[in-house]
């Protein structure tokens, strides 16, 4: 029960950091700063015992391209509004807390997808409409279309859930982040066409910096 319900609040606070910094920033630079979240998960299963797996030189060779990507992405905002920095960085974080987790109560507890799924959606429900107006943000729903919207976004995803921890019993945590990474690589394409971001050469430099240390991890070992 402590795994689900950390599971729970680690996935409620990573998406409400990741959303702040949607609203703060472009797709692009939140969606990478994200990416660094693998890297992290390489910390959690070196000093926690219930997580642990073998540590290899190129992990720690990831750690550095990952972070150096990091930092080539934020590096024109050092000097302006970092807040969204903040909330990615968190989010990234957070993110990294969940993937070891899921994969602890998928592969080592045995918990089934459809058990995890339903604990991780109920408590963001429940700890986001908080952090919502924490940060002062307006909870309500402005029209009846919005519901049907909002009803069909839980419904897929629950089954993205489902299919999550499906997967995170049968591949490591480093892999499981991963292959999470394409539907942040989806968001970045997709706000390029749909909402016209510019991808600036420090994001294009940074994010090959991340997902290059990334393909090391899943190729190399």
């Amino acid at each position: 029960i402590v795994a689900l319900i950390s599971l729970g609040v680690f996935a409620a606070l990573n998406n409400t950091c990741y959303y702040t910094a949607l609203k703060k920033t472009q797709v692009y630079n939140a969606a990478l700063f994200h990416y660094f979240a693998p890297m992290l998960t390489i910390v959690w299963i070196y000093f926690i015992p219930q997580f642990w797996s073998p540590i290899y030189p190129i992990d720690l060779v990831v750690l550095v391209i990952g972070f150096l990507g990091v930092l080539w992405i934020a590096a024109p905002n050092f000097k302006g509004d970092r807040r969204w920095m903040y909330f990615a960085s968190g989010s990234a974080l957070f993110y990294s807390l969940e993937l070891v987790f899921s994969s602890y109560v998928s592969g080592i507890l045995n918990v089934s997808p459809n058990t995890s799924s339903f604990f991780k959606l109920l408590f963001q429900a429940m700890i986001m409409p908080v952090a919502g107006l924490a940060l002062r943000e307006p909870l309500r729903v402005e029209n009846s279309g919005e519901i049907k919207k909002l009803i069909f976004g839980g419904v897929l995803l629950y089954l993205s859930f489902v299919l999550f921890f499906d997967g995170a019993s049968q591949v490591r945590q480093l892999h499981l982040g991963l292959l999470s990474y394409i539907d942040r690589i989806g968001a970045i394409f997709l706000a390029a066409i749909f909402f016209k971001e510019k991808i600036t050469k420090n994001a294009l430099v940074g994010g090959i910096c991340i997902l290059g240390a990334s393909l090391l991890v899943l190729f190399i070992r």
